[in-house]
Parts: structure tokens; C-alpha cells; sequence
């Protein structure tokens, strides 16, 4: 009997372990399961059909018609491509919940899809902890976050960017370079390198070391003393365009330490942009794309191709002919809000395949028109094809540019002032209230949304 009741014993306490080990394995192969039909739902199934969600469609549209009616061109990117850049104010004032709750009015604002940068001006100086729980969040509510970094800070501390990278899922950071006192000082010894090689050596690192892409945008803010100094600027910057392709200059305001230099005499938006075409090499077209209001943004988007010494910078649409003023406003309207970053590269493609799936005419025409594109360029691409025969390389990379000029408290007051501030591509919210980097620069007010939106259209 005992040895009767030990093995009855043993049998009942090993029991329980073998029926329950089959359901801990397929409770893990269904958790495994949903993951994988959430995934293949997102980023295959969705995109194929529905390449533009609804509530992304119905934000652009709001966009649109609240805009100012002399913006609203057939060149004009808000509205169509995107809603416009959201920023939050700083975590540091009022910590992680307002930080969040600054992202949650982004996104009834701007809508789905819209990016927005998170931490402030320089989110090295915020704990990485908050910072990357910002960049979580921000991702599981729909937004495309961006973190905005001090590019002399960024080199003391490279760890910071490594483990929102690694651990929070980072994809994008945006460079902040303020040289004090100018832009000279950009390419000084430091360190035996100059500032700019040290960056671009930082990121090409850190790509290589952790296996992921990060978008990487410099920002280069300015004052009257710089202009001189612009051009060289630029051109350090196109060096190194494998590691930002992206470069934005911001003229500032008389208010931002140059009162004594007088309104006049400080940098206006158009003598900005010129020198920064001196820079690139080439006369960028003014007004082809619009990004907002022509009298604060300047935005063109071009290829650039290398080979050795030489390069070929081709815009994406020239001003001046009707074709590509045509071609650019079907393609946004037709597929611009499709576009996501928080999207894989095929889900991207699939979207993309979808539309001109549904747009047959504008798929045939898009060949067509790269066509005539290279064809009007052909002079200066035999140039930089033999050059890549010689030098065994050909280097082909896109360029954004961005010009942005923040108006005066004085300019804030009028009429084409209002017009502008309705027209903004930037905005900036937190604590129930939003308003543009002019009022803040300016130390203006918050504006509630309701009254900002009713300084655009109505209809």
C-alpha cells in the first residue's frame, strides 16, 4: 500500500507540470500569433487598402480649409503632404504628464501622422528617461516624434542619443547649431576637428554600431553677423549629406539680441535664401514649393548627384515650368499624405503601389516626367557621368533646404502678420493652448485654437 500511495503521490504532483507546460507554450504561440497579425495587418494589409487613413485625410482637410486663401496654391505642401510640425513646450518646466498631455493636443490639432518634436530645445538637458518615455508615447498615439538636440552638448554626451536610439525607438534628431559668436566658428579646430566632421563621424558611428537609421536634420540658427559666412556654412554641410540630407537656417527676429543692428539691417528671408544657393552652387528656385506662407518658409527639395570633384544638383520642380507646377500638385494631392515614417520601407511601397494602382494616369505620366526632368539637365549629367567614369563612384543623395524667419513683435500686430501666423507651418502647444514660435520668440500670449483657426478660412 505505501508503495501504492508514494507512486499515486508522485503521480498526482507531477500531473499538474505536464498538462500545464502544453498550455504555457501555446499561449506563447498565440501571443506570438496576434503580434504577427497585428504587424502583417499595419504594415501590409492597411497600406494596400487604405494608403491614406481616413482620419490623416480628414486632418489634411482641416488644414486646408483653414488656411489663408492666398497660400492655398497648387505649389503648397500643408494640407496635402502633411498638417504641419508640432512642437511641445519644454518637459523641464512642467515635467513628464505636461510633456504627454502637450503630445495628446498635438494630436487632436495636427492629427495622425503629423510630426512633432518633443523635449524642448535641447532634450540633453532632460533626464534620457523622460525623454524616451516622450518618444514612446508619442509613437503608440500615431505621431512621428523628433528630438531636438545642442550639437556641442550632443558630442560631450554621445551616450544619450545611443540609448534613445537602442532603447526608445528614436528615428529622427534634429542637430541644433547656435555658433557664438558666428558661423566661422562652425568650422574651427576643436579638438583637433572641425565641430561639423565631428558630428557627421558621430553619426555614421552610431548607425554602423547599432544597425538602425536615424534621420538626422541640421539647424542652423543665425544673426546678421553670419550672412557673410553662410555660404561656406553650406557648403561644409553638403560634405557630408550621407549623414544629413536635411538642413535648415533660421534668420531671427530684431528681437533675439539684435535691436541695436535695427530691423533693416538685419537678414531678410530672400537675402538668407541667396546666399544659401551661393553656398550649394546653384540658384534654387523661390517659390516652386511652398511650405506654409512664402514670406516666413522657404523649402525646395532636389537630388544631388557627385562624382570626384564634381556635382549636379537637380530640383525636384522648377518654378518655371508649367509642367512641374502641375506634376507636384497631383502627385500631393494625390499621394502625399500617404507618406509615413513611423511605416516600414515596404509598407511605404505598398501604399505607393496601391495609389498609382488607383491613379493609372498619373503613374504613366510620372516616368514621363523624370524623363524630361533628366533630359532638361542632360548637359550637366553627361558632365557628372563621365566624372563618375573617371573617379569610379557616383554618389546619389536627396537635399532638402529650409529657410525660416520669425517675425517681430510689431510684425505680429498687422494684418498680413495675422495672415502668416494662420499660414504657419510650426506650431507649439502645451496646456490647452497653442501658438507659433513668433509669439513665443516674441513673448506674446498663447493663443487659444479655436481663435487662431479663425484668422484662416472658414469654407
Amino acid at each position: 500500500m505505501e508503495g501504492n500511495s508514494s507512486t499515486a503521490d508522485r503521480h498526482i504532483a507531477t500531473t499538474p507540470r505536464v498538462a500545464l507546460a502544453p498550455r504555457s507554450v501555446s499561449g506563447r504561440a498565440r501571443g506570438r500569433l496576434r503580434a504577427l497579425g497585428a504587424w502583417l495587418t499595419e504594415q501590409i494589409v492597411a497600406p494596400v487598402l487604405e494608403p491614406i487613413p481616413f482620419e490623416r485625410h480628414a486632418a489634411m482637410r482641416v488644414r486646408w480649409i483653414t488656411m489663408p486663401e492666398p497660400v492655398c496654391t497648387d505649389r503648397q505642401v500643408l494640407g496635402r503632404a502633411m498638417t504641419g510640425w508640432g512642437m511641445t513646450s519644454s518637459a523641464a518646466g512642467g515635467g513628464l504628464d505636461h510633456e504627454l498631455a502637450g503630445l495628446d493636443q498635438a494630436l487632436r490639432v495636427l492629427g495622425p501622422g503629423a510630426r512633432c518634436r518633443i523635449g524642448g530645445r535641447d532634450a540633453t538637458l532632460l533626464p534620457t528617461a523622460t525623454v524616451g518615455r516622450s518618444l514612446e508615447y508619442a509613437l503608440s498615439i500615431g505621431l512621428e516624434p523628433v528630438v531636438q538636440l545642442d550639437a556641442r552638448r550632443l558630442l560631450a554626451q554621445p551616450e544619450c542619443l545611443e540609448r534613445l536610439m537602442v532603447g526608445h525607438g528614436l528615428r529622427e534628431v534634429v542637430l541644433h547649431l547656435h555658433p557664438e559668436p558666428g558661423l566661422r566658428d562652425l568650422e574651427d579646430e576643436v579638438g583637433g576637428d572641425p565641430l561639423l566632421k565631428r558630428l557627421a563621424g558621430l553619426v555614421r558611428d552610431l548607425r554602423q554600431r547599432t544597425g538602425r537609421r536615424l534621420r538626422v536634420t541640421h539647424l542652423v540658427r543665425m544673426g546678421t553677423e553670419d550672412l557673410a559666412d553662410l555660404p561656406r556654412t553650406v557648403a561644409a554641410l553638403m560634405r557630408d549629406l550621407d549623414t544629413s540630407h536635411t538642413l535648415c537656417f533660421e534668420a531671427p527676429p530684431a528681437s533675439r539680441g539684435l535691436d541695436s543692428c535695427g530691423p533693416s539691417s538685419r537678414p531678410g528671408i530672400d537675402e538668407v535664401w541667396h546666399r544659401v544657393c551661393e553656398g550649394v552652387g546653384e540658384p534654387l528656385s523661390r517659390r516652386a514649393i511652398l511650405l506654409g506662407h512664402p514670406d516666413c518658409t522657404i523649402l525646395a527639395a532636389a537630388v544631388v548627384l557627385e562624382a570626384g570633384a564634381r556635382r549636379v544638383v537637380l530640383e525636384a520642380a522648377e518654378s518655371g515650368h508649367r509642367w512641374d507646377r502641375s506634376f507636384v500638385r497631383r502627385v500631393l494631392s494625390t499621394a502625399g499624405a500617404a507618406w509615413s515614417r513611423n511605416h516600414t520601407g515596404l509598407a511605404r511601397a505598398l501604399a505607393m503601389v496601391s495609389l498609382g494602382l488607383r491613379h493609372p494616369l498619373l503613374l504613366a505620366e510620372t516616368p514621363l516626367y523624370l524623363l524630361a526632368r533628366l533630359w532638361r539637365a542632360r548637359r550637366e549629367l553627361c558632365k557628372v557621368l563621365a566624372a563618375a567614369v573617371g573617379a569610379g563612384r557616383l554618389a546619389v543623395r536627396p537635399l532638402v533646404l529650409l529657410v525660416h524667419r520669425l517675425m517681430d513683435p510689431a510684425e505680429l500686430e498687422t494684418s498680413s502678420g495675422q495672415e502668416r501666423l494662420s499660414g504657419c507651418a510650426f506650431t507649439v502647444v502645451g496646456a490647452g493652448r497653442i501658438c507659433h514660435p513668433c509669439q513665443v520668440s516674441a513673448g506674446c500670449p498663447d493663443m487659444p485654437t479655436d481663435e487662431l483657426r479663425a484668422h484662416g478660412r472658414t469654407g
